[in-house]
């Protein structure tokens, strides 16, 4: 799921289309988007906490969030 997410993201207005596999250059935002998903299960990434009221707050609010932020899209040129 997070490397099509990184491709959909990375490549969705190139000219040659998708590519079916993600680069290699991609593994560890690849790793690191599934760690900030599966890490607000717990308190990893947690920004701020608050107790009694319960409001939690992440600095990635989910997977597709931290890839947009490591991943720069090719530009769609018209």
């Amino acid at each position: 799921m997070a490397s099509q997410t990184i491709l959909n993201y990375k490549y969705e207005y190139s000219k040659d289309g998708i590519p079916d596999e993600l680069p290699s250059a991609f593994d560890m935002v690849q790793i690191m988007a599934v760690q900030n998903g599966f890490a607000q299960a717990g308190a990893e990434g947690q920004v701020l906490s608050i107790e009694n009221g319960i409001h939690r707050h992440w600095k990635y609010s989910d997977m597709l969030e931290y890839v947009q932020n490591h991943v720069t899209p090719i530009a769609k040129v018209q």
